[in-house]
């Protein structure tokens, strides 16, 4: 009879011992992690938003400047004194 119930019981421990050590893991301390990982992407996004900022920045100084030495050319060009 021992043996009987013994081997009815082994199934209900095992449950029992794999529900509390599934139970007992503690979660990932990743979670803290996200805000400190959206910064470094938030950061890492200005400076490449910089990056190409700067070089169209200079690009519309430089369209600027030929287009008013191209308006005193055409000044010069079209002037009827000459």
């Amino acid at each position: 009879m021992q043996l009987i119930d013994l081997r009815r019981s082994m199934p209900l421990m095992l449950i029992m011992v794999l529900v509390m050590f599934g139970c007992d893991q503690e979660k990932p301390s990743s979670q803290a992690q996200p805000s400190q990982q959206e910064s470094v992407v938030d950061q890492a996004a200005r400076q490449a938003v910089g990056a190409i900022q700067a070089p169209m920045d200079k690009a519309r100084g430089v369209e600027e400047t030929l287009g008013q030495a191209a308006d005193r050319t055409a000044e010069t060009v079209n002037s009827p004194g000459e």
